[in-house]
């Protein structure tokens, strides 16, 4: 039992030091939570005025960027849903009812299902239950919506993207993931607390052809509670010419996965119980 006690605290003490020693790089803890001086970081500091796409398949590029002052990274993929073939996907599974809101990592689904991109979307509590609207078809169930929580929906022929600030209004979509607050409406940023966490979000541009899945987590550090605050993930959007934009679930939770690409998520990674992901299929299948 003594050595039990021992080995206990010694891995306490382990993860109490890899926290402090991310959260202290340049910046300060208040009330439990890391800050930097300024909170919001300015531009010039956030990304590199030449960012450069990158194209992962035809109609999905990416772009990324270490902020050293930090040691934080963030990563941006943008999805033209214009794109011959492009397919939009849910995890889990939505036509698999009975076993609808398993937990799962977004690296294993993704690969299982041959994704191009994945993302974790929708909050969740202590029983891993969502916490937020899902909603695919009629094939599945979905979870309540939360009325002062935001929703990314989707609509079809053609395939489009809008971001709603009330879940609520989420009725008449046939496709749409819950997450937490808008941050950025017709390019205006929206202010909150500063405090900084690994962050996933995601932002829209041109009446919705153009979709943005972003992450944000320290580099090299299991903590989710060190990257951006939600006004610096709304500056790096806007900059990146999102004109609507929300937060997803982050801190531990935070995933984004690019095939063929270093992915951005804590070491140190919780389950998630919903995913978002996209495919391309041949222009001769079925869409």
């Amino acid at each position: 039992m003594k050595q039990i006690q021992k080995l206990f605290s010694l891995t306490s003490l382990f993860l109490l030091f890899t926290f402090l020693s991310c959260a202290t790089a340049n910046g300060f803890i208040k009330d439990g939570e890391f800050y930097t001086e300024p909170e919001v970081l300015p531009l010039t500091v956030l990304v590199n005025e030449n960012q450069q796409w990158k194209e992962v398949t035809e109609g999905i590029t990416f772009t990324e960027y270490k902020i050293p002052q930090i040691k934080v990274i963030w990563k941006c993929v943008k999805i033209d849903l214009d794109t011959p073939g492009l397919k939009l996907e849910f995890a889990p599974n939505p036509y698999n009812i009975e076993n609808w809101f398993p937990t799962f990592h977004v690296k294993t689904y993704m690969k299982n299902q041959n994704w191009i991109v994945g993302i974790n979307t929708t909050p969740f509590d202590k029983n891993k239950n969502p916490v937020g609207i899902i909603k695919y078809k009629k094939a599945c169930n979905r979870s309540d919506a939360v009325e002062n929580y935001s929703a990314l929906v989707f609509s079809e022929n053609p395939l489009r993207a809008s971001i709603l600030e009330n879940q609520f209004l989420a009725e008449n979509y046939d496709y749409s993931v819950g997450g937490f607050y808008t941050i950025l409406k017709d390019q205006e940023i929206i202010e909150y607390k500063r405090f900084k966490r690994s962050r996933t979000a995601c932002g829209t541009s041109e009446n919705g052809r153009f979709l943005y899945l972003f992450a944000t987590c320290a580099d090299n550090c299991p903590s989710g509670r060190n990257g951006l605050n939600y006004e610096e993930c709304a500056f790096i959007l806007q900059f990146l010419g999102a004109e609507d934009a929300m937060e997803f679930d982050g801190g531990h939770s935070t995933a984004l996965e690019i095939y063929g690409q270093k992915p951005v998520r804590p070491s140190l990674q919780r389950k998630v119980p919903a995913a978002l992901g996209f495919t391309v299929l041949q222009t001769d299948d079925e869409f």
